[in-house]
């Protein structure tokens, strides 16, 4: 694995290596910045990663014990996480036990997916931020495992639609269980799906409160509960089961509340200072640690930075302004206080 190191000096010159970039509004280069050893800046290609994977897989001893291999491949006794071992995790896939790790710096993506009963490993590792490699390793697994898909029993449309009267009524914030928020809006007569950081995709009525998507007619999209004020809508798709996104209450977001945002924020288990600066509109400058990013207010108390960054409003019980919850891919519940 001559090609397999980590890196020390950010600065340093890796030749022939593949620039990270991601698409946050537009294409934009994603600049590597760290030397934290250990759970990152290790620089890689794909040989040397199969070199690696066929070490794990047929135990080659010349490299590494048996005995060293068997044990980097379990999971940990007497924890808590009985699916987790040495960097790995465990679970099964279309009824087959594999071991994995997803990995992602910046914009640099890498998963592997381990299946011991077949003695394969899929790799797939990305220098653009905005491919999921797990994906896409899981549909390699279908295509090299010959897996197929368990037949489908999800709806793929409604059973029912409502009336439609007017396509004010369906306009607004919705967010599901999970916590996705989609918006619809009305924009030349048409109503468009809009979510954050991706392009708006068109709805094409088809009867009542029923659309479907403009670049996939087998989406569907049905508005109920339209009269109530309290409107709904649910995704159909026949491959995947139905999800159902709640109206959230509309509130005239006026420059006086939007500028009550602006402040300084601490965290001082991490060391990290956020200030928040409004701008105008829905944009806000969230400068961290003296790096300034865009933005972007989505609802009340609720601002999107980049493309997974999620900053929560915390008031205390008179409603003023107490701190942020800061929330991203790998982190969730950082707490910062205003200062």
């Amino acid at each position: 694995m001559q090609t397999t190191f980590f890196l020390t000096n950010y600065m340093a010159v890796i030749p022939n290596k593949a620039r990270p970039y991601g698409n946050w509004g537009s294409w934009r280069e994603y600049p590597v910045i760290t030397e934290v050893n250990g759970d990152d800046a290790l620089f890689t290609t794909l040989n040397d990663q199969l070199k690696w994977e066929q070490i794990i897989q047929l135990k080659n001893e010349k490299i590494l014990t048996k005995k060293l291999i068997n044990q980097s491949q379990s999971s940990i006794e007497n924890i808590n996480f009985k699916n987790y071992g040495y960097g790995l995790m465990f679970g099964t896939y279309r009824g087959l036990n594999y071991s994995y790790h997803d990995g992602n710096t910046g914009a640099y993506n890498a998963t592997f997916l381990r299946f011991p009963s077949k003695n394969i490993s899929i790799v797939v590792m990305s220098n653009n931020g905005n491919i999921p490699t797990n994906y896409i390793a899981k549909q390699l697994v279908d295509i090299v495992l010959n897996l197929k898909k368990e037949a489908s029993t999800y709806l793929a449309i409604p059973k029912r639609t409502e009336k439609l009267n007017n396509i004010e009524s369906i306009v607004g914030n919705y967010k599901n269980d999970e916590g996705t928020i989609i918006k619809i809006i009305k924009k030349n007569g048409s109503v468009f799906r809009e979510i954050y950081q991706r392009e708006p995709i068109e709805l094409i009525n088809e009867k009542n409160g029923l659309f479907h998507y403009a670049n996939n007619n087998e989406l569907k999209i049905n508005f109920t509960n339209i009269k109530s004020g309290r409107s709904k809508f649910t995704l159909y798709l026949s491959s995947q089961e139905p999800s159902t996104y709640y109206k959230l209450p509309s509130k005239n977001l006026d420059d006086n509340y939007k500028a009550s945002l602006n402040g300084r924020y601490f965290n001082k288990e991490t060391d990290t200072e956020i200030v928040i600066e409004y701008v105008n509109k829905d944009s806000y400058n969230v400068i961290k640690n003296g790096r300034k990013r865009n933005g972007k207010l989505i609802l009340e108390d609720y601002i999107r930075m980049m493309s997974s960054y999620e900053i929560k409003v915390i008031r205390d019980q008179q409603g003023n302004v107490k701190g942020l919850n800061l929330k991203n891919g790998r982190i969730k519940n950082v707490i910062f206080d205003r200062t």
